[in-house]
C-alpha cells in the first residue's frame, strides 16, 4: 500500500514537471522567434495574399505577440506591383488572419489594425525628393 502511494506520488510529481517544461520550452520558442523574426516565406506569403487585394507592401520584419497576433515592422506601402514608386511607410501593423485557413497553410487575410502607427506619405508621390507628410500615433 505504501509503495502503490509513493509510486503515484513521484508520477504526479513527474507529470508536473514535464508539463512545467513544456510550458517553458513553448514560452523560449516564442521568445527566440521574436527575437529573430518570423521566416521570410511567411513575409512573402502574407506579401502575396494583401497583394490579391490590390495593395502591394514589402515587410521588413515579422513578429508574434501572444496577445495581439502578428505584427508586421516597416512596412512599406507601393503603388504597382513593380514596386518602382513607394506610396508610404507604416512603422508597426497587427495582421489578423482567418485561423482555421491558417491551420491548413492558407493565408486569407481579415484585418489589418493600426495601432498608435506612424505613416510617412511623400508629398507628391512622383518626385521621390519632396517633403514628406509625417501622421503619428494613427489608429484603424
Amino acid at each position: 500500500m505504501i509503495f502503490r502511494l509513493h509510486l503515484t506520488r513521484n508520477l504526479r510529481s513527474l507529470a508536473f514537471i514535464l508539463v512545467f517544461g513544456a510550458v517553458l520550452t513553448l514560452l523560449g520558442l516564442i521568445l527566440w522567434a521574436n527575437s529573430t523574426g518570423l521566416p521570410q516565406s511567411w513575409r512573402t506569403s502574407i506579401e502575396k495574399e494583401v497583394a490579391k487585394n490590390g495593395v502591394f507592401i514589402k515587410i521588413g520584419g515579422l513578429q508574434y505577440i501572444p496577445l495581439r497576433g502578428l505584427t508586421a515592422k516597416d512596412v512599406r506601402v507601393y503603388s504597382s506591383a513593380e514596386r518602382e514608386r513607394e506610396i508610404s511607410r507604416l512603422q508597426r501593423i497587427t495582421l489578423d488572419f482567418d485561423k482555421t485557413k491558417l491551420s491548413r497553410g492558407n493565408f486569407s487575410l481579415t484585418k489589418i489594425q493600426l495601432h498608435r502607427a506612424r505613416l510617412t506619405w511623400p508629398v507628391h508621390p512622383d518626385d521621390p525628393n519632396s517633403e514628406t507628410l509625417k501622421i503619428t500615433g494613427a489608429s484603424g
